[in-house]
């Protein structure tokens, strides 16, 4: 006995009670959910769908679907990571290691024409203007996503993109590496403390970069290779 596409639409319409939002997830549940009613039948042909649908949900626990939601959510988070990782190594290989460190060099000269006491507020007008920019481009991007999930289904991992591309989390890193600087500004006065603090400036003007502009850029690129379906969707 075999599953109908009505009774597949109901597993849907479950799973999207149980607080599942997201295709990807609905469907893996759904064909599970499918193969184990299946199952069901073939030992008792006589049992009715819904009975076996709640036998099939039972063994998911007492949280329901909520452990499986978790573990998709972290895997999808651990690859959004890795993604970061991926497009900022290759600003420090050829030919874009050349921009990084080029314009790392150029912060390190353009510090040192400063006092100590006033390199931190040159590296804090950057950073702030940075922010800016980054929060305008977080923000677009959100609303583009908002927009696009009022006509099509909700993909996890592209609403990791285009969430994680909120530059307001990145201010937390230049916060907590400069406070140290604020309380003893004489740790500017160190060419290799100043060479420190142009490196980790640019290299977190390069993850807020890659976060709000290239990893949305390329999303239906990165969404095709996880979900073969996305195309058809």
């Amino acid at each position: 006995m075999k599953i109908t596409e009505d009774q597949i639409q109901e597993l849907y319409n479950f799973t999207r009670k149980h607080f599942v939002e997201h295709y990807d997830l609905q469907t893996e549940l759904v064909d599970h959910l499918a193969n184990g009613i299946e199952e069901l039948w073939q030992a008792n042909p006589e049992m009715s769908f819904k009975e076996a649908r709640l036998r099939e949900f039972r063994k998911f626990g007492v949280c329901g679907f909520s452990d499986v939601i978790q573990k998709r959510q972290w895997a999808m988070e651990k690859r959004y990571y890795k993604y970061i990782y991926k497009f900022c190594r290759e600003y420090f290989k050829l030919p874009k290691a050349i921009l990084f460190f080029g314009i790392t060099a150029g912060l390190f000269a353009l510090l040192n024409f400063f006092s100590a006491e006033n390199k931190i507020y040159v590296v804090v007008t950057i950073l702030i203007a940075a922010f800016i920019v980054m929060a305008v481009r977080g923000y677009k991007n959100r609303k583009a996503y908002q927009r696009k999930i009022g006509l099509e289904k909700r993909w996890m991992l592209e609403e990791k993109i285009y969430h994680y591309s909120d530059a307001i989390q990145m201010l937390i890193f230049p916060i907590n590496f400069l406070h140290i600087f604020v309380l003893d500004t004489t740790g500017f006065s160190s060419s290799s403390a100043t060479l420190i603090i142009s490196f980790l400036t640019v290299l977190y003007l390069t993850i807020g970069y890659v976060m709000t502009y290239v990893i949305p850029e390329k999303a239906q690129e990165l969404l095709n290779e996880v979900y073969p379906e996305y195309k058809i969707a």
